[in-house]
Parts: structure tokens; sequence; C-alpha cells
């Protein structure tokens, strides 16, 4: 048996959310002042500076500007909160040899198992061994699919299945998972499949979820990826290292039979990009988490904003100047998500004015720069 030791890796809107928006936007421009790997970081800048402009494209033109487009009703947000407030309720204090999964929330499921937890990844499964006699090979079961986008049903369909499975040892003793990395601190699971690759899902599906889920451990957590990426490591490594103590775990990769006293499969997500601290243990805000990543970049970050104009969009070229379209957003996204998601998102490219763009690429250098050479200067 292999013990797991401890390992360091390199409501409505409010002036916190822009904050997030804005920690979002830039935190991948700050990464230009590390030493390694200097060409890929350069090439990794410029993509980031492209990435944090678009997505920022819902704000386009200078005559109006679109709200966050996964934005819901003000129902929905409260069914959203009561959903997350009842999962912490519910499922926050279970006994030993229990699973319990919450499902209200029209953002996400999240299932908490207790006991003795061992991973069964070919099989796309997590055991739980009650440890009673039983004469049922299962005794419960529970599927989940660990991304935060549940209400969009053709995404979550791409989304790998995990099955949580609750055990008698009488009738499966022989059969049986042996241990061969035993963990003492809890796992969380979830998925970096979905619209991961696009930057903004990837805080807003991925790393603002997992920092509310996983932050109370304060780093005694492990976490596992469903659609593990080596490449998401790499960019997000320095953050993740600031969430957990430990290295994170390809769940579908790692065919070892990992043991844990705790489990946690899904995240909770409260709303796009954004910390409610009315649902955090600690009462954590967006203001910590902003602190996490100024942490995790080791420098400080700095935003630069850019404002895409209307004829950097190609829908400049296909509408009337005075069409909604172009002078009134908001009446368009009124109308619904579909309707956004038509027009802006599936009808849209915008091809930047590369002049105007120089400006702020120069700007994020310049800072990157001097920032490096403060820091060089104090450690000496």
């Amino acid at each position: 048996m292999v013990h797991h030791h401890r390992h360091h890796p390199q409501q409505q809107r409010s002036k916190y959310d822009e904050e997030a928006a804005e920690a979002l936007a830039y935190m991948d421009c700050a990464n230009l002042c590390k030493k390694s790997r200097p060409r890929f970081l350069r090439i990794l800048f410029i993509f980031s500076m492209v990435s944090c402009s678009l997505v920022f494209a819902p704000r386009l033109f200078s005559h109006g500007a679109l709200p966050f487009l996964y934005s819901f009703s003000e129902e929905d947000l409260d069914d959203g909160f009561s959903a997350t407030r009842t999962s912490l309720n519910m499922c926050s204090s279970i006994k030993n040899g229990t699973i319990c999964c919450n499902r209200s929330s029209i953002r996400s499921d999240i299932c908490f198992m207790k006991g003795d937890i061992r991973t069964s990844s070919f099989s796309s499964s997590i055991i739980l061994y009650s440890g009673e006699n039983s004469s049922s090979i299962v005794e419960e079961e529970h599927r989940i699919r660990p991304y935060t986008r549940k209400w969009e049903p053709h995404v979550m369909k791409t989304i790998d299945e995990i099955s949580l499975i609750k055990t008698g040892e009488g009738s499966v003793e022989s059969s049986k998972l042996s241990c061969e990395i035993e963990h003492r601190v809890p796992l969380i699971v979830f998925s970096t499949g979905g619209y991961t690759g696009n930057v903004y899902h990837e805080f807003n599906d991925g790393i603002f979820p997992l920092y509310i889920t996983a932050q109370k451990f304060k780093g005694e957590v492990v976490v596992a990826m469903v659609e593990y990426h080596d490449w998401w490591i790499m960019k997000y490594g320095d953050i993740l290292s600031k969430i957990t103590n430990y290295p994170a775990i390809d769940f579908s990769g790692d065919r070892r039979t990992h043991c844990f006293p705790e489990a946690i499969v899904g995240l909770q997500i409260h709303d796009e990009l954004t910390v409610n601290s009315t649902f955090m243990e600690d009462h954590k805000s967006i203001a910590d988490f902003r602190a996490l990543l100024d942490q995790a970049m080791k420098m400080g970050l700095k935003y630069f904003g850019y404002k895409i104009l209307a004829r950097e969009s190609s829908l400049y070229n296909e509408y009337e100047r005075e069409s909604p379209v172009l002078k009134d957003p908001d009446s368009i996204t009124r109308k619904g998500w579909e309707e956004t998601k038509r027009v802006y998102l599936d009808g849209q490219n915008v091809r930047l004015e590369m002049q105007r763009f120089r400006k702020r690429l120069l700007k994020a250098y310049t800072h990157a720069v001097a920032r490096r050479k403060r820091r060089g200067s104090r450690e000496r």
C-alpha cells in the first residue's frame, strides 16, 4: 500500500462580479513574467489577451452593452441559491457509510460520500463499502455528470458519467478493491470537459466552483479530474496549488485504486463568475478569490480593458447601422438566451484592429516587465 504524501506543484450583479470578470480577463497575462518556457508564454500571452478580449465580446458596442450571456431570471437564481443552501444543510454532516446527493439546483448536481471510499477508474465508478453484511451486490447507486452546466443538456451529454455505488461487504468481500494509494484527506471530483478550452468557461464552470467547493478544506483535499488535460494543469497549476496541497489525479487515466475517507463529486456554483459569501462556510467573497489569484501569480495582476467596436464585428456588415443588433443589444438579449446565442455567438466573428489592440499589449508587457524588475530588486 502506498501512502499519499503532500506535494506542492509549480443574487444580483455587484462590483465583486465585475472584479471577478477582471480577474478572469488578465490572469493569464500575468504569466508573462515567468522565466520558464519564454517562447511558449509569449504565444500564450497573445492568445490569452485575444481570448480575454472575446470574453467581453457581449459588451460590443458603444451604444449599448450586453449583460452576462448566461444569466438567469431572478426566479431561477433564487431557486439556484435555495438549492445551494439545501445541499449544504442536508449533506454537510452525513453519517459514515452513506451517500447524499442533491439535484435540486438548476446549475449542477453534487453528491457527498463518507466512509470506506475506493475509486474504480476502469468502471468509471466510486465505491463506498458500508461495512454492513448484505446479500445485495449493490445496495445503492447514483449517477452523476460532474459539470456545472446542468441546464444545457446537449453539453452535459458530452460529460463522462460517474457511478457512485454503495455496497455491503458480505456479498463482495472476495472482490473488494485493494487500496493501492491511501489518502487521509477528502476527494473532490469534477470534469474539465464541456466548454473547457474557452477561458471564460475554464473559470466560470471550473475554477470558481472548485474554489467555492474546496476552500473550506484549506488545502487538505485531493482533486481528481474527469476528462483530464495536461495543458489545463500546465495553465492553471499555480492556481490549483493554492486550492490543494496535493497533486491532481487523472480520474480516468489513473488505473490505481485510490482510497479516501470522504468524497465530493460535482462542484457547487453560485452564479456566473460569482462567490456569494452567504453560502460560504468561512464567509469568503470574490475579494478572497481575487487574493488567491494574486498569490498564485506571484508578481500582482492588473486589468487592461479593451472595448470591441461595432466595426470589428462581422455583424457590422450584415445589419443596417440603426439595427438594434448594433445599437441596442439589450433589446436582443431580452428575447432570451437562444436569440442571444444565435446572433452574438453563432452568428458573429470578431476581427481585432491590431493598431488599437497593440496599445493594450504594450501596456500589459510593460507592466509585466516592470513587475519582474521590482521583484528581482527586492529578492536581491
